[in-house]
């Protein structure tokens, strides 16, 4: 059976990491395609792993979200008008405009959902995603099982066929990577982080409220004592929904270090002595493992209180309605 395997992006961690794992496997014993929405580092290590022809990364804006759905369907379409794949496997609510699109032209579809709730509003919020996408798919996996709720809440509907799938990464290529050299994060100032006996504290992914920046600042504002580096997109032109970055600037924290945008996390990751996930809202991460990997001790909250974060309320209000 061929299959096609879509990544809303070609990045070195979180669900496009999981879902070239995946591709890698599938392609053991079937012909698998991989499509990523928008080009990226991980582009490369799959045309090694996969073969170049069965590879394909668009570098335009044909998938951004500034282009119409519509259009942005038809483009899905043609790039599987190219392909005789039995099943289109989405990898990820950002990459479902593909599943519809399989559905239109007769393929088999499946869906893997990464997104919680939050992030689940805000796909659809932003016309990434469409509500009537868990009813044409033929299956579900899940990241976690406690998505079913948010799925069922804000969905209304699931197909027959509902699997959880959990975390998978490779070890050994988190390692090799990790190994790679990569620039010094900096402060607010500019100023190089240098290794010292202080702890180092990492946290990766695009700085907002559902990742906890804020959080993360006030910790490193609390613990002058230790170090702290944010690995990922930090500065507004990055990531505009980082609430901490006023912030951030005003109190110019000399413990506190980002990286920015990075195309390898993994050697920041490497040179910290603790990962602490600040999420609010975070259903399985893959990061998790991938710190875990590298030997790294996590810290993380039991729990999360939607009702003090009213931006996390939204599913409970679509629930009811």
């Amino acid at each position: 059976m061929a299959i096609t395997l879509i990544l809303h992006e070609a990045s070195r961690t979180g669900a496009p990491a999981m879902g070239a794992l995946i591709a890698r496997e599938l392609a053991r014993g079937e012909p698998v395609k991989v499509v990523a929405m928008k080009d990226g580092p991980l582009t490369g290590e799959l045309r090694a792993a996969l073969g170049p022809k069965n590879v394909v990364a668009f570098a335009d804006m044909a998938f951004d979200v500034r282009t119409p759905f519509e259009e942005r369907l038809r483009r899905a379409g043609e790039t599987l008008d190219d392909d005789p794949a039995d099943l289109v496997y989405a990898n990820s609510l950002g990459a479902s405009v593909f599943a519809i699109a399989a559905k239109l032209h007769g393929r088999r579809a499946i869906l893997h959902v990464h997104e919680q709730a939050a992030g689940m509003i805000d796909l659809l919020a932003h016309d990434v995603a469409k509500i009537e996408v868990t009813r044409v798919v033929d299956a579900l996996v899940l990241a976690a099982d406690g998505m079913r709720a948010d799925l069922a809440k804000l969905f209304g509907y699931a197909p027959a066929e509902v699997e959880t799938f959990g975390v998978a990464v490779d070890v050994e290529a988190i390692r090799r990577a990790g190994a790679a050299a990569a620039p010094a994060p900096v402060d607010a100032m500019g100023r190089a982080w240098r290794r010292s006996d202080r702890l180092l504290v990492a946290m990766c992914g695009h700085a907002s409220l559902r990742k906890g920046a804020d959080i993360f600042l006030e910790t490193a504002l609390a613990a002058p004592g230790a170090d702290f580096v944010w690995i990922g997109a930090w500065a507004p032109d990055e990531t505009p929904d980082n609430i901490a970055y006023d912030e951030f600037v005003a109190q110019s924290p000399p413990n506190l270090f980002v990286t920015g945008a990075t195309n390898n996390p993994h050697p920041h990751l490497a040179a910290a002595d603790m990962f602490f996930l600040s999420s609010r809202e975070d259903p399985n991460p893959l990061v998790l493992g991938e710190a875990l990997a590298l030997g790294k001790p996590v810290l993380a909250f039991a729990r999360v209180d939607r009702r003090s974060h009213p931006d996390l309320c939204a599913l409970d209000d679509v629930g009811r309605h």
